[in-house]
């Protein structure tokens, strides 16, 4: 009786194993698919960013001081951690 309970104990031991090795491998492929998005996420914000870049137009300012006219004024904030 006692080697049957040591091989049902056993049993369930490696029944349990394979069961956390099925949820580490689920996890594990999750990470991988939320790395995938995450790279196509930035891919596309770079992309956005470059067309950006792309189409900002140059402003030539004279060296006098009647050159320069001040339509807008602005205050920005941006909070520092």
């Amino acid at each position: 009786s006692k080697a049957a309970s040591r091989r049902a104990a056993s049993r369930k031991a490696k029944a349990r194993l394979e069961a956390q090795e099925q949820k580490l491998t689920a996890k594990q492929q999750d990470l991988v698919e939320l790395e995938e998005e995450l790279e196509d996420a930035l891919i596309n914000i770079q992309e956005q960013h470059d067309a950006m870049a792309a189409s900002t137009e140059v402003l030539e300012v004279g060296l006098e001081k009647t050159d320069i006219r001040v339509a807008e004024a602005k205050l920005v904030w941006v909070p520092v951690a």
